[in-house]
């Protein structure tokens, strides 16, 4: 249970389904967890790192959640259960979309987690920013080329997506 709101996650829900989030949560709080990247280099050792990753994702956004609410405003946590991730990050000035779809930030390149609280409480949006990641990868173009399934796409960006599990 999410608070003093209505809005609860039962586990009923699945990939595909369409969850409203009320229209009074006008704003969004996104938050980066790092993954150390000496642990990340080391291939084996990935999962327990993002294991880790996971769960500082749920802890602080709903400690956060927690605060708000007891301050006077309505919040709900969440992970990757609500709402695209990478696209709330991007708006919210937190880094660029590389071209292999993840969330490039400026002080841990991709190697974070993304995780956020949809709220009331009254916020000055962060414009998005531009850390040279959009340019350099138009120009790249090496993790296309070297992705044996060819997932990754080269060329230059679009909007539409080139097949079904990929989003616009």
């Amino acid at each position: 249970y999410w608070g003093h709101h209505n809005v609860r996650y039962t586990g009923a829900a699945r990939a595909g389904d369409h969850i409203e989030i009320p229209k009074q949560y006008r704003f969004v709080i996104v938050l980066i967890h790092d993954m150390e990247y000496e642990v990340i280099k080391r291939t084996p050792a990935v999962e327990p790192e993002t294991d880790l990753g996971y769960s500082k994702m749920g802890w602080t956004a709903c400690s956060l959640a927690t605060y708000i609410r007891e301050i006077g405003y309505h919040a709900i946590p969440a992970g990757n259960e609500l709402g695209l991730s990478i696209p709330f990050a991007v708006d919210a000035g937190l880094g660029e979309l590389g071209r292999l779809g993840l969330l490039i930030t400026r002080q841990f390149g991709p190697r974070c987690r993304i995780s956020k609280v949809f709220t009331d409480l009254p916020l000055e949006p962060d414009p998005p920013v531009d850390i040279g990641v959009q340019f350099f990868c138009e120009k790249c173009e090496r993790c296309a080329q070297h992705c044996p399934s060819g997932a990754i796409k080269s060329g230059e960006r679009t909007e539409e997506p080139w097949d079904e599990s990929n989003n616009k």
